[in-house]
Formats: C-alpha cells, sequence, structure tokens
C-alpha cells in the first residue's frame, strides 16, 4: 500500500513540457560517478535503460533521453548546478535541445542508489522537473568521451 501511495506520489510531482509536448515520468533511470566525483543521471521513458546502454546499439522505436551532469564533485547532499541534454526520437527523427540552467538536488546516497529531484530549464519556456530514484549500471561509464 505504502509503496503504491510513494508511486503515484512521484508521478504527481513530476512534470513540464518540451517542445510542446507534456513531460512524461521516466521509465528508467540511472547514475554514475566520475573520475573527478561528478555525477551523471541518464533518464528515459525507456523501461530497459541500462540493457540498452550496456547493448551499445541505438533503441528502435521512439523514445526520450535526458541526462544531466553536475558541474562539481557530488559526494554530498544538496543542490547542484548541472549541465544536459535531451534527445527525443520519433519517426527516426532526432529533437535535441540543450537546457540553459539545470539542478541536481541530492536527497539520500547510498552506495550504488541516489534519490532526489532535478530540474531543467530550456529556451521557449520549455521546463521539466522531478523526483528521481536511480542505480548504477554495472558495466558503463556514463562519463565515457567527456573527461581528459
Amino acid at each position: 500500500m505504502y509503496n503504491m501511495f510513494y508511486l503515484v506520489l512521484l508521478g504527481c510531482t513530476t512534470n513540464g513540457k518540451i517542445a510542446g509536448q507534456e513531460w512524461e515520468p521516466p521509465a528508467s533511470v540511472v547514475f554514475d560517478l566520475s573520475q573527478q566525483d561528478r555525477m551523471m543521471l541518464v533518464m528515459s521513458n525507456l523501461p530497459s535503460l541500462c540493457a540498452e546502454l550496456s547493448s551499445g546499439q541505438e533503441p528502435f522505436g521512439d523514445y526520450w533521453v535526458l541526462t544531466l551532469w553536475t558541474q562539481n564533485r557530488s559526494l554530498e547532499l544538496g543542490e547542484y548546478n548541472a549541465d544536459g541534454y535531451f534527445l527525443r526520437v520519433t519517426d527516426g527523427h532526432p529533437f535535441e535541445k540543450v537546457p540553459q540552467s539545470a539542478t541536481i538536488n541530492l536527497t539520500n546516497i547510498e552506495e550504488e542508489r541516489r534519490l532526489g529531484r532535478y530540474t531543467a530549464n530550456f529556451e521557449d519556456d520549455d521546463f521539466v522537473l522531478g523526483q528521481f530514484d536511480a542505480n548504477t549500471c554495472p558495466g558503463v561509464y556514463l562519463f565515457l568521451g567527456m573527461e581528459n
């Protein structure tokens, strides 16, 4: 009963819009830490995001992915400024957008799990915000190619 209430509450706190489409709650969220202890969140409507990332193949069908990563070390509870990238693929056509500002607020830290809230503000009054419950994706380094 409590788990169902939490899921309903979580769904109610996720909202926003991008390019005229209402923001839907992510089906899955993963996180990773960089070598400098910055955190990256990757969320998507793909229910098996970790498996998709592990395969190295582009997913089939329509999907979206929002990636947010902190600008500084993020090993403690608190709010962190973030950079990000949004990709939606519809009928094989990509739509990309970069947030003008974003934050990740960590409310719980466990070894392989992070909980918190996120916001991303885009031009044209587009925005997304919500809560996340992210796990690591074993064998996948999310910062690959982004560090010196």
